[in-house]
Parts: structure tokens; C-alpha cells; sequence
């Protein structure tokens, strides 16, 4: 199911820069998970945790095989084909 229209008045986005995790106004949550912005040090120490699987991958792996991963699981991927077309996207 989608996700519900916030009528709120209140800005979400400047609450989350200031460091709020729930609007007053509505009560809605306002934490991380719902949108992702990192700053300088998380963009660092991301680089760091991926660029040993980076290494892996080139280790072993051909130039096709990609790496999906969420908060429970990583799937290795190996592309065999691939078509891309932008026909059908609407303005």
C-alpha cells in the first residue's frame, strides 16, 4: 500500500536539516530511514566499508557481476544481457 499524503503545513524537510525526528504539527516521524542524506563523514566511511568489496569483486570476479545489498542481505548478480531505451519515459 502507498505511502499516505501529508497535509502538514510544516516543513519536513527543514526539521530533518535541523535535527528533528518527528513534526509537532502532525507527528510524523521524520527519522533517517525515509530519506537518505550523508554528510562528509558518513560519505567517508561509506567509501570505506565498500572499497573491500569493490577489491573482491574485481579479485574475482569478471567486469559483469555486481553487488546488491539492503540491511539483511547481498546478492551477487551476473549481467548477461542488457537493453536500454528511453522510448517510453514521459516528461
Amino acid at each position: 500500500m502507498g505511502k499516505a499524503l501529508n497535509l502538514c503545513n510544516y516543513d519536513h524537510d527543514m526539521l530533518r536539516k535541523r535535527g528533528a525526528t518527528y513534526c509537532e504539527n502532525c507527528s510524523e516521524e521524520l527519522t533517517r530511514r525515509h530519506e537518505m542524506i550523508l554528510n562528509e563523514t558518513e560519505r567517508k566511511e561509506f567509501e570505506i566499508v565498500v572499497r573491500p568489496l569493490i577489491k573482491w569483486l574485481n579479485d574475482n570476479c569478471h567486469p559483469h557481476v555486481s553487488v546488491i545489498a539492503d540491511c539483511s542481505h547481498a546478492e551477487l548478480l551476473e549481467g548477461v544481457n542488457s537493453f536500454v531505451t528511453e522510448d517510453y519515459l514521459r516528461d
